[in-house]
């Protein structure tokens, strides 16, 4: 068995949870090669008229379309797919003549148009593609020359791991551009120009005893061949994940999946699995259908198809934003001006536009990505004055200056709290610094 990472902090951490108590027998095979790596930033002409909040970016469009005519194949990475629509209609307002050059790939996308994006990518026929995570992995284009990074990566190993997708071949170089969205962005591209670097890339903690996952994987296995308890207990513990579980946490498990423990005993649809000849086993066959349509299922809100009416189908957008689009209105999606046509039965036929005007573009839902461990530290160092010369932090100086003048800039050794009156009332903002997550739940506490 062979596990490969090229952008992992932890590899024993991770062959241990891949091996489980095989690990003994393996080996981890390192090479210290160094790939030449230039991250660089585009830096606001007027940082006083630059924004201090914001995801989008798209004030530095004209010098992000500059760097794009300078390399032969730009792939340019954006956080978001409503940003990856936002973008490709960026270039293509301040580029007409790339209409044929320019093209889109996010997960959204209907296959072919997906395909169409990745062939062009390979064979250099395409100029730039506009893309989310979708390529961030597992993809080999040698054409490309260049990256371009739509706001802070929010960690090193997605910043390397997007860089390498530049110069993918023995001796070349890998380069990428930050773009940031809003001033303060500045600062995170240099933290993470520090950290890249210097390849200090986030470990990846494996889970310790999910029992959650040890229920589901039991009801599978019951459903599949009947199994006993001892056998599977010694199977399961051989996992890096179940290693040394307890016999409270085993019995708990068989008893969720027997009768849904002390919580649920009461509820018919928790009892699963019972023994027969001494084997756990699910014979319910509508508890068995039940079980295999729900696993690998993601809630999300329900996926709409946008078609053609001859048929051809350009992706996905969730109901929740169909739905607000009326008949005859215009929306963005595909990197194609449309207009809806009618919903029906969770299809929504579209036509190509033929109004001027700009259409609402398609936005899911989702999760903000919060700062790594990794970055947060780099960017506090910058914060504290550390680290070389910087043009990011030459160009974000004036702002901060402002906020030390005004009170003192955040760290992760001291919480900084600042108080203030306004015609709304009294106000209190805390910087604990530990990340959006922490955050919130902080915020959700003190609301509390």
């Amino acid at each position: 068995m062979w596990g490969l990472s090229a952008t992992l902090g932890n590899l024993t951490e991770a062959r241990h949870a891949l091996l489980g108590d095989s690990f003994g027998d393996s080996v981890e095979i390192s090479a210290d090669l160094k790939k030449p790596l230039i991250i660089e930033t585009l830096i606001p002409k007027e940082i006083d008229r630059f924004p201090w909040s914001g995801h989008i970016g798209t004030q530095l469009a004209k010098q992000v379309a500059d760097e794009i005519e300078k390399a032969n194949v730009t792939l340019l990475f954006t956080n978001t797919r409503s940003q990856t629509e936002i973008w490709f209609q960026e270039l293509l307002a301040r580029r007409p003549r790339w209409k044929d050059k320019l093209a889109m790939h996010h997960g959204s996308l209907d296959r072919g148009e997906r395909d169409f994006a990745e062939n062009g990518l390979r064979d250099g026929s395409l100029k730039c593609v506009v893309a989310t995570s979708s390529l961030d992995l597992g993809v080999d284009f040698s054409p490309v020359d260049q990256v371009i990074q739509i706001g802070s990566p929010k960690g090193i190993a997605r910043l390397l791991q997007r860089a390498g997708r530049a110069g993918h071949q023995p001796g070349s170089i890998s380069r990428i551009i930050g773009v940031p969205t809003h001033a303060l962005e500045l600062v995170e591209f240099a933290a993470a120009r520090d950290a890249g670097l210097a390849r200090k890339v986030e470990s990846r903690t494996p889970l310790r005893k999910p029992l959650d996952l040890l229920v589901q994987h039991l009801v599978t296995c019951a459903i599949g061949v009947p199994f006993k308890a001892d056998e599977m207990r010694r199977e399961i513990e051989s996992t890096h994940a179940f290693a040394g579980l307890t016999d409270v946490e085993w019995e708990w498990a068989l008893g969720f999946i027997s009768n849904g423990g002390k919580a649920l005993s009461s509820y018919p649809n928790y009892r699963k699995a019972h023994i027969v000849d001494g084997r756990y086993t699910v014979d319910d066959k509508r508890l068995i259908q039940q079980h295999r349509l729900s696993i690998g299922t993601i809630s999300a809100d329900p996926a709409v198809s946008i078609k053609f009416a001859n048929g051809h189908t350009l992706g996905t957008v969730e109901e929740s934003f169909i739905t607000k689009i009326r008949p005859g209105s215009s929306l963005v999606f595909a990197g194609r001006r449309l207009t809806l046509v009618r919903f029906h039965q969770r299809t929504a036929t579209v036509k190509p536009a033929v109004k001027k005007d700009k259409g609402q573009i398609a936005i899911w839902g989702g999760n903000k990505m919060p700062l790594s461990t990794e970055l947060s530290h780099a960017i506090v160092l910058r914060l504290r004055g550390q680290g070389p010369p910087a043009r990011e932090m030459e160009a974000v100086a004036p702002i901060l200056e402002i906020q030390k003048r005004w009170s003192r800039l955040p760290d992760d050794e001291s919480l900084l709290v600042e108080y203030n009156r306004s015609r709304e009332g009294e106000h209190l903002f805390f910087y604990p610094f530990a990340g959006r997550l922490v955050h919130e739940g902080l915020a959700t506490l003190v609301s509390y």
